[in-house]
Protein backbone atom coordinates (compact mmCIF):
# COMPACT_ATOMS: atom_id res chain seq x y z
CA UNK A 1 0.00 0.00 0.00
CA UNK A 2 0.95 3.29 -0.34
CA UNK A 3 0.76 5.92 2.77
CA UNK A 4 0.64 9.36 1.60
CA UNK A 5 1.70 12.66 4.09
CA UNK A 6 1.12 16.16 3.69
CA UNK A 7 4.43 18.12 4.82
CA UNK A 8 3.13 21.81 6.19
CA UNK A 9 5.85 25.24 5.70
CA UNK A 10 8.64 24.78 7.58
CA UNK A 11 8.75 28.67 8.35
CA UNK A 12 11.90 28.56 10.44
CA UNK A 13 15.11 28.97 9.74
CA UNK A 14 15.71 26.14 11.98
CA UNK A 15 15.58 22.12 9.82
CA UNK A 16 13.04 20.02 11.33
CA UNK A 17 13.07 15.99 12.10
CA UNK A 18 10.65 13.52 13.02
CA UNK A 19 9.77 10.12 12.83
CA UNK A 20 6.50 8.40 11.34
CA UNK A 21 6.12 4.70 12.94
CA UNK A 22 4.62 1.92 11.56
CA UNK A 23 3.68 -0.56 13.86
CA UNK A 24 1.46 -4.11 13.75
CA UNK A 25 2.13 -5.90 17.44
CA UNK A 26 5.41 -6.97 18.07
CA UNK A 27 6.93 -5.08 14.27
CA UNK A 28 7.81 -1.41 14.29
CA UNK A 29 9.11 0.28 11.07
CA UNK A 30 10.44 4.18 11.48
CA UNK A 31 10.52 6.17 8.55
CA UNK A 32 12.66 9.18 9.28
CA UNK A 33 11.57 12.61 7.81
CA UNK A 34 13.80 15.93 7.96
CA UNK A 35 12.87 19.31 6.45
CA UNK A 36 14.73 21.99 5.90
CA UNK A 37 14.11 26.04 7.55
CA UNK A 38 13.71 28.74 5.14
CA UNK A 39 16.72 30.45 4.35
CA UNK A 40 17.95 33.50 7.13
CA UNK A 41 16.41 36.41 5.45
CA UNK A 42 15.99 40.26 6.85
CA UNK A 43 12.83 42.48 3.93
CA UNK A 44 12.70 45.89 4.79
CA UNK A 45 9.73 47.52 2.65
CA UNK A 46 11.42 50.36 1.30
CA UNK A 47 15.14 50.87 0.65
CA UNK A 48 15.26 54.00 -0.02
CA UNK A 49 14.24 57.21 1.70
CA UNK A 50 14.23 61.04 0.37
CA UNK A 51 13.34 63.53 3.12
CA UNK A 52 13.23 66.92 2.86
CA UNK A 53 15.68 69.94 4.83
CA UNK A 54 13.10 70.64 7.61
CA UNK A 55 13.74 66.98 9.30
CA UNK A 56 11.34 64.73 10.06
CA UNK A 57 9.62 61.23 11.41
CA UNK A 58 9.68 58.17 8.77
CA UNK A 59 9.25 54.70 9.76
CA UNK A 60 10.85 51.53 8.54
CA UNK A 61 9.24 48.07 8.73
CA UNK A 62 11.17 45.28 8.90
CA UNK A 63 10.21 41.61 7.89
CA UNK A 64 13.04 39.11 9.13
CA UNK A 65 12.85 35.11 9.85
CA UNK A 66 16.28 35.96 12.36
CA UNK A 67 17.22 38.64 15.17
CA UNK A 68 17.61 41.73 13.27
CA UNK A 69 20.67 44.16 14.65
CA UNK A 70 20.27 47.94 13.44
CA UNK A 71 23.12 50.42 12.31
CA UNK A 72 22.77 53.79 11.80
CA UNK A 73 25.41 54.51 8.91
CA UNK A 74 27.14 58.29 8.29
CA UNK A 75 29.63 59.05 6.33
CA UNK A 76 33.33 59.52 7.39
CA UNK A 77 33.30 62.92 9.63
CA UNK A 78 29.49 63.94 9.27
CA UNK A 79 27.91 64.40 12.50
CA UNK A 80 24.80 61.76 13.27
CA UNK A 81 21.60 63.41 12.16
CA UNK A 82 19.03 60.41 12.13
CA UNK A 83 18.32 58.86 15.22
CA UNK A 84 15.61 55.83 16.50
CA UNK A 85 12.61 57.52 18.25
CA UNK A 86 12.41 55.08 21.31
CA UNK A 87 9.60 57.07 22.93
CA UNK A 88 7.12 55.53 20.76
CA UNK A 89 5.73 51.94 21.78
CA UNK A 90 7.40 49.96 18.46
CA UNK A 91 6.44 46.67 17.71
CA UNK A 92 8.91 43.76 16.77
CA UNK A 93 9.18 44.88 12.90
CA UNK A 94 8.53 48.73 12.86
CA UNK A 95 11.17 51.12 13.70
CA UNK A 96 10.62 55.22 14.04
CA UNK A 97 13.38 57.29 13.08
CA UNK A 98 13.88 60.85 13.39
CA UNK A 99 15.74 62.85 11.00
CA UNK A 100 16.45 66.61 12.43
CA UNK A 101 16.61 69.33 10.15
CA UNK A 102 19.46 70.20 7.67
CA UNK A 103 20.63 73.59 8.42
CA UNK A 104 23.32 73.20 5.62
CA UNK A 105 23.38 73.95 1.84
CA UNK A 106 24.44 70.52 0.77
CA UNK A 107 22.27 67.33 1.05
CA UNK A 108 23.37 64.79 3.23
CA UNK A 109 23.19 61.51 2.88
CA UNK A 110 23.03 57.94 5.27
CA UNK A 111 22.47 54.57 5.78
CA UNK A 112 20.54 52.16 7.88
CA UNK A 113 21.73 48.34 7.83
CA UNK A 114 19.73 45.72 9.70
CA UNK A 115 21.80 42.86 9.85
CA UNK A 116 22.12 38.84 11.68
CA UNK A 117 25.99 38.16 11.58
CA UNK A 118 25.18 34.40 12.73
CA UNK A 119 23.48 33.61 8.93
CA UNK A 120 25.20 36.29 6.96
CA UNK A 121 22.45 38.45 6.19
CA UNK A 122 21.47 42.06 6.07
CA UNK A 123 19.09 44.54 4.62
CA UNK A 124 20.40 48.21 4.06
CA UNK A 125 18.38 51.48 3.28
CA UNK A 126 19.79 54.26 1.68
CA UNK A 127 18.67 57.70 3.32
CA UNK A 128 19.00 61.12 1.46
CA UNK A 129 17.89 64.71 2.94
CA UNK A 130 17.29 67.43 0.74
CA UNK A 131 19.72 70.66 1.72
CA UNK A 132 18.57 73.93 3.25
CA UNK A 133 17.34 76.20 0.58
CA UNK A 134 18.89 79.22 0.38
CA UNK A 135 19.44 82.89 -1.95
CA UNK A 136 22.76 84.38 0.07
CA UNK A 137 23.79 88.20 -0.89
CA UNK A 138 27.34 88.71 0.19
CA UNK A 139 26.63 92.35 1.21
CA UNK A 140 22.88 93.64 1.88
CA UNK A 141 23.67 97.36 1.58
CA UNK A 142 24.84 99.79 -0.93
CA UNK A 143 25.68 103.33 -1.10
CA UNK A 144 26.01 105.34 -3.79
CA UNK A 145 26.45 108.87 -4.41
CA UNK A 146 23.79 111.38 -5.98
CA UNK A 147 24.94 111.58 -9.70
CA UNK A 148 24.60 107.20 -9.71
CA UNK A 149 26.61 104.36 -10.53
CA UNK A 150 26.46 100.63 -10.87
CA UNK A 151 26.57 97.80 -8.22
CA UNK A 152 27.48 94.43 -8.46
CA UNK A 153 25.83 92.22 -5.99
CA UNK A 154 27.41 89.10 -5.09
CA UNK A 155 24.47 86.06 -5.23
CA UNK A 156 25.43 82.64 -3.74
CA UNK A 157 22.19 79.89 -4.33
CA UNK A 158 21.36 76.48 -4.47
CA UNK A 159 18.02 77.09 -5.86
CA UNK A 160 16.67 79.38 -8.85
CA UNK A 161 15.79 82.52 -8.24
CA UNK A 162 13.97 86.01 -9.85
CA UNK A 163 15.54 89.18 -9.35
CA UNK A 164 12.41 92.02 -9.17
CA UNK A 165 13.10 95.88 -8.25
CA UNK A 166 11.13 97.92 -6.15
CA UNK A 167 12.19 101.14 -7.56
CA UNK A 168 11.83 102.55 -11.16
CA UNK A 169 15.06 104.42 -10.09
CA UNK A 170 17.34 100.94 -10.28
CA UNK A 171 17.20 98.95 -13.36
CA UNK A 172 19.23 95.62 -13.69
CA UNK A 173 22.35 96.31 -16.25
CA UNK A 174 22.07 93.75 -19.02
CA UNK A 175 25.22 92.44 -19.46
CA UNK A 176 26.72 89.19 -21.74
CA UNK A 177 29.30 88.51 -19.11
CA UNK A 178 29.25 84.93 -17.85
CA UNK A 179 27.37 84.59 -14.40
Amino acid sequence: STLTFEIAKNESIEKRSDEIYLTSGNLKDTVKVHQAGEAPSIVISKDEYVLKSEGESFEVEVASNVNATMNLAFPEGVEPWIAENTTRAMSTNKYIFVASANETYDSRSAMIIFANAESNVSDTIRITQAQKDAIVVAKSSYNVDNSGGTIEIEVGHNIDYECSISADWITRAETTAME
